[in-house]
């Protein structure tokens, strides 16, 4: 824990805005997290090996091993523990509300890219197949990443080019995130939620319908859920740039109370249709990020 703690020390924004530094974050971040789940193990042919057992009539002649032969005159077949891969789908929400900052100087988008990178990079060392889509009605963005040499550095690159402007787009995603089919997908939604409908409720439930994996990480700063602002405040929305003038002191039990039912009623959507649902602020530990994703895309192998 006091890893994550001394990561929790190096986030700001001239380095999660860098490639250099959220390239070494994400590198910290996986190196404070071994643990050795995100393998699905099978048995069959791999690099890595796990015993031998005697030849059975229609094994893979592949897979014996030879040198177990010449000192036994057996024929052993060599098993191995094989990584599953899945296609993994970052689906960022890139709408002005992210530029919103909490107390540590972070945005939203900041955090974002961090979830993003440190899981694109543990996605990228398990091979499975990754693509980032940054979403508003402005400036959508796409981008696939291959399992090749030096492709996780144009990944974390295309990150840091996300650009937040405009708000969600109102109408059907599909015009922005095309469909890959026959392959089932995890989509990881990395959003503030701030619809002006249910346009992204009626993505998740459209795409899972499909037979996708559907992951939501509901991102709240945290003077956001304190209310942390002392006095008589005058709020600009972000993407409206409609003003509230509001008694902090006075309204802060009731704004708590109702966002509190805000979240609740969110989480009840998201599990009652079998979609994954956490809220996360950017004074959240990475380790507890990165658990939760591993704990889901078990499920999905």
């Amino acid at each position: 824990m006091a890893h994550f703690e001394h990561i929790q020390d190096l986030l700001k924004p001239d380095i999660i805005q860098s490639l250099r530094g959220l390239e070494l974050l994400s590198q910290q971040v996986l190196g404070a997290f071994q643990s050795g789940a995100n393998r699905s193990l099978r048995l069959g042919m791999g690099s890595e090996f796990r015993q031998y057992r005697s030849y059975q009539a229609g094994d893979d002649l592949r897979q014996l091993d030879w040198k177990m032969y010449a000192r036994s005159d057996r024929f052993y077949i060599r098993e191995a523990e094989l990584e599953s891969h899945i296609g993994l789908r970052f689906v960022i929400d890139t709408s002005t509300s992210m530029l919103h900052e909490d107390d540590n100087g972070l945005s939203k988008l900041d955090y974002a890219r961090l979830i993003a990178a440190s899981l694109g990079r543990l996605a990228y060392l398990n091979g499975d197949h990754i693509a980032l889509y940054g979403l508003n009605n402005k400036s959508p963005q796409f981008s696939a990443l291959e399992n090749k040499s030096g492709q996780l550095l144009r990944f974390l690159q295309n990150l840091l080019d996300l650009k937040a402007e405009g708000k969600l787009p109102e109408y059907s995603f599909d015009q922005y995130i095309p469909e890959n089919r026959g392959r089932r997908l995890m989509y990881l939604v990395i959003s503030d939620w701030y619809e002006y409908g249910d346009e992204l409720k009626d993505f998740l439930q459209d795409w899972q319908s499909r037979g996708h994996e559907m992951m939501v990480f509901h991102l709240l700063a945290h003077n956001e859920m304190d209310l942390y602002y002392p006095g008589y405040q005058t709020f600009e929305d972000l993407e409206t740039k409609e003003r509230v003038q509001l008694d902090t002191t006075r309204s802060k039990k009731s704004y708590q109370t109702t966002l509190k039912h805000y979240v609740n009623g969110m989480k009840y959507f998201m599990i009652s249709r079998g979609i994954s649902y956490e809220t996360f602020s950017s004074w959240v530990s990475l380790g507890d990020v990165l658990a939760t994703f591993l704990k889901r895309r078990k499920k999905l192998l």
